[in-house]
């Protein structure tokens, strides 16, 4: 799964993270990095130092909120590998278009 956050206080900008989920469903985290702006520079620089210290080209799914910059980079970095949408994404989406489901 990868993401960022806007970085508030005296230090303004981005923190990029990439965590990964293990066999007991716990989460862990594989890399973080600074940067000034989400961007497909940004997202391509960080995935491509992940891609070094990961060595793996094959098998991998990316998870995210499928902002444009995220998505190119993967496909940039790791052409081979899926991405999907975050469900919490895909349902906020879906809510703020056709409104709230009800249970």
């Amino acid at each position: 799964m990868v993401d960022a956050a806007h970085l508030k206080g005296e230090f303004k900008g981005h923190m990029l993270l990439a965590v990964a989920m293990d066999g007991n469903n716990q989460i862990l985290p594989l890399a973080y990095g600074i940067c000034k702006s989400e961007s497909l520079q940004s997202w391509t620089w960080f995935l491509t130092c992940l891609r070094r210290c990961i060595h793996i080209d094959e098998g991998l799914t990316f998870i995210s909120d499928r902002a444009a910059s995220i998505a190119g980079a993967i496909a940039t970095v790791f052409p081979q590998a899926e991405h999907g949408i975050c469900g919490h994404h895909l349902y906020m989406n879906v809510s703020s278009k056709y409104g709230k489901i009800k249970k």
